[in-house]
Parts: C-alpha cells; sequence; structure tokens
C-alpha cells in the first residue's frame, strides 16, 4: 500500500475531529469518516460538497493500522482532494 492514502485517510479524520473537539462536541474514537462525516452533520456542521466521497479512504486507515482489510484502489488525485479540502 502507498502511504500517500493511509495520510490523506488521517488528515481527513483528524481535521473532522478537530472540528468536532472545537465546538465541544464529543465523538467517538472510530476511523469511520462516514460516521465522523454524519456526526458533523448532525451536531449543524456543513461538510463542503468537495467532501462527498470521502468515506472510500476510510479501509485505508484500518489497513495501515491493523491488516484486516482489503481495499480497492484509489485514485490518487480524489483522496489529496479530500484531504485538502478537510483541512481548509
Amino acid at each position: 500500500m502507498e502511504f500517500w492514502v493511509f495520510h490523506a485517510q488521517q488528515a481527513v479524520e483528524k481535521a473532522m475531529k478537530a472540528v468536532l473537539a472545537a465546538k465541544s462536541i464529543e465523538f467517538p474514537f472510530i476511523h469511520d469518516l462516514d460516521s465522523l462525516g454524519r456526526l458533523c452533520e448532525k451536531s449543524g456542521i456543513e461538510l463542503p460538497s468537495t467532501l462527498d466521497g470521502m468515506d472510500k479512504l476510510t479501509p485505508f486507515a484500518v489497513i495501515e493500522r491493523y491488516g484486516s482489510e482489503v481495499a480497492g484502489p484509489l485514485n490518487r488525485d480524489h483522496a489529496l482532494k479530500w484531504a485538502s479540502a478537510a483541512v481548509a
């Protein structure tokens, strides 16, 4: 696995968790970007449309840490776009 995809997942995950923490919203210690995105929206945090599809990054956090899933190919440009959008 290429490490850039793991780091892209981490950028999105940590950016969402930082926004939740800044708004004093408790969040679970998970890597599931779809669940974190739903929590953001439920909490009134509007996610930009540029993050649509970001959940495709989720398996890469699990693979790198636990070696438990096999993820399909991922377009590098999409992954980096999601990471940039989340951090912005």
